[in-house]
């Protein structure tokens, strides 16, 4: 696809995942835990996590080579409903996006049949 939304079609998902986070605090967690707690497949969590770096950072890997997860900084200080007013804020943006991109196609579309018209 044109566009890889992070946000729009996912907020469920993302926010599963942050509740998670929530109910295990300054705990850094590995993808196959938080697939096993949210019910997501696990290389979805992944994905997720990787391209939503507002709320999750990976940790630096340790001795036992499994890489981590944790919340942002930012977004632990943040309150439950700022995250999910942020990831609504985002959902709204991308599907504007979105939209405005269907619209363009639309009018190119028009445009075209428009000058071909007058031309039969």
């Amino acid at each position: 696809m044109i566009f890889s939304f992070r946000f729009r079609g996912k907020h469920q998902e993302i926010l599963a995942l942050y509740r998670s986070f929530l109910d295990h605090p300054n705990q850094g967690l590995h993808p196959k835990e938080l697939s096993r707690m949210t019910g997501i497949p696990m290389l979805d969590v992944v994905t997720r996590m990787d391209k939503t770096a507002e709320l999750f950072v990976k940790l630096p890997g340790r001795r036992d080579g499994l890489t981590r997860y944790r919340l942002t900084t930012t977004a632990t200080a943040r309150t439950t409903i700022e995250i999910e007013h942020l990831v609504e804020q985002q959902v709204r943006k991308e599907s504007w996006l979105y939209y405005a991109f269907i619209a363009m196609i639309l009018l190119v579309f028009l445009i075209a049949v428009m000058a071909i018209a007058p031309a039969i």
